[in-house]
């Protein structure tokens, strides 16, 4: 009867092997279209997105985010806490 209900044993799924094969390669036009992208959001050329400049690349794609959302987020992932 678990079994029916759905509480029986769990079941193993296949664990993907990772391969070097399934690693993304990027062209040199892609990698240049990739720079150009961050270059318009990293304001000051500082070669880092703030938090200031996160918040107005979110707002540029649509996004209406409160820049305490921006800031918990790079908390998240500033693992120095120098806010970038």
């Amino acid at each position: 009867l678990k079994e029916l209900v759905g509480f029986g044993p769990p079941r193993k799924m296949p664990r993907k092997q990772n391969s070097k094969r399934d690693k993304v390669r990027l062209t040199v036009e892609q990698k240049q279209e990739a720079l150009e992208a961050f270059a318009l959001y990293d304001v000051d050329g500082s070669g880092e997105i703030d938090e200031h400049e996160l918040l107005l690349a979110f707002k540029s794609l649509g996004f209406e985010s409160k820049p305490s959302e921006i800031k918990k987020m790079v908390s998240l992932y500033d693992h120095d806490g120098n806010g970038v």
